[in-house]
């Protein structure tokens, strides 16, 4: 979102050809502060800034993006010496498979025992925002609801989405563009008061469990009998208890920190059960997962068309209906993606239907050796004679 330093939007009143053919024109011009003050008359505002803004507005508006500054470049700038100190600096965190320290950062407090003894602390604010968004949605929060109160999303009669004039080429008239499918910046904060109203009997020390090999399934918690008690209910039940899955999140992230060094304990709790959140790293860590995953996947050529191609296509769309993000097409070209790299990395297996691409290639060879290969007649026949004597 494209804001002036007094806060107005930027180009408010022309479209989005029209703001295009202006934004191209910016490369021919030396001074855009300057231009772009002009064009929305607060030249004079713009001229009583501080020399320090100005620059730092002319290197937010470099307009190659080889040559802007990124982000953490711009916050070395002196405009923020002042009041960085005032701010942690943040620091992206160690991947799962990464060799590096991941406690280099790591900065306690003086007296470690009272490290949960401070009852108005937001121990809440410390986690993920994945996490926090995750419990928010058990503890009743409904996203879409919210966007409808807020009249982002708007019903529309499917008869009003009709064209009222189509040409043969399949060019329609007479209808706008849907809102949904256009940008919308607005922003919209979400209450967390239900949220900690449901969390409220969790105290200081469930943040902060104890990672000790003697430990129980349960991590700590003020309320330990109702957890307990939750931990004998059916998984679906558990999966949706807001503190239970508060307080398995906060030991499988611990565990996984700890990863490799815990892989023991992250087998045994992954018996009792693995919080939905937490799936796909913890299989990665029950797999033996390591290396540089991601570059590895980024480097396999996704794009090149393969003979495997058509038949992933026509079962994508009949598999995982029972999952929003898996059925939707954001979803679909994902999983797209993940299949082929599978396919295009193992040339000497062949694909078969209901095959993440680090997990399948340690799954397979560990549960399913022999069974992708072209020619697998006597694994299957091996496989049948085995249930053959378990039945007899």
């Amino acid at each position: 979102m494209l804001q002036q330093p007094e806060g107005r939007k930027l180009f408010q009143s022309l479209d989005i050809s029209e703001r295009l053919k202006f934004l191209l024109t910016l490369d021919c011009i030396d001074d855009t502060i300057i231009v772009l003050a002009e064009e929305h008359g607060c030249l004079d505002i713009i001229k009583e800034l501080p020399e320090n803004v100005i620059d730092l507005l002319k290197k937010c508006l470099t307009f190659h993006p080889s040559k802007r500054p990124t982000p953490d470049e711009l916050m070395q700038d002196n405009v923020f010496s002042e009041v960085s100190p005032l701010y942690t600096p943040f620091t992206k965190p160690t991947s799962l498979f990464s060799s590096s320290l991941r406690c280099a950062d790591l900065t306690l407090p003086e007296d470690i025992s009272q490290l949960c003894k401070d009852i108005s602390s937001d121990y809440l604010a410390e986690r993920s925002i994945e996490e926090v968004y995750y419990l928010w949605c058990l503890a009743g929060g409904d996203l879409e609801k919210e966007l409808v109160n807020k009249e982002i999303i708007r019903s529309k009669p499917p008869i009003c989405t009709l064209p009222n004039f189509l040409f043969e080429d399949g060019e329609s008239f007479g209808q706008g563009r849907d809102r949904s499918s256009l940008l919308d910046d607005t922003t919209v904060t979400l209450s967390l008061c239900q949220l900690r109203n449901r969390l409220k009997d969790v105290d200081g020390e469930a943040f902060y469990p104890l990672l000790e090999d003697d430990q129980s399934n349960l991590p700590h918690s003020n309320s330990n009998n109702e957890l307990s008690a939750a931990a004998t209910l059916p998984l679906i039940i558990r999966e949706r208890d807001t503190e239970y899955q508060l307080n398995r999140i906060i030991l499988f992230d611990r565990l996984l920190k700890a990863y490799p060094y815990k892989k023991n304990q992250i087998w045994k709790e992954a018996r009792v059960d693995i919080p939905p959140l937490m799936r796909g790293f913890t299989w990665a860590a029950l797999l033996g997962v390591e290396g540089a995953i991601h570059a590895k996947y980024d480097a396999i050529d996704k794009d090149t068309p393969i003979p495997t191609d058509r038949q992933i296509e026509v079962d994508i769309p009949r598999c995982h209906q029972y999952d929003e993000l898996l059925s939707s097409p954001e979803g679909h070209a994902k999983f797209r993606r993940v299949l082929k790299a599978w396919v295009v990395s193992h040339p000497d297996l062949v694909y078969w239907q209901a095959l993440a691409y680090a997990c399948m290639s340690a799954f397979i060879p560990k549960y399913l050796y022999n069974f992708f290969l072209k020619d697998n007649s006597h694994v299957i026949q091996d496989t049948s004679s085995f249930r053959v004597q378990d039945v007899a």
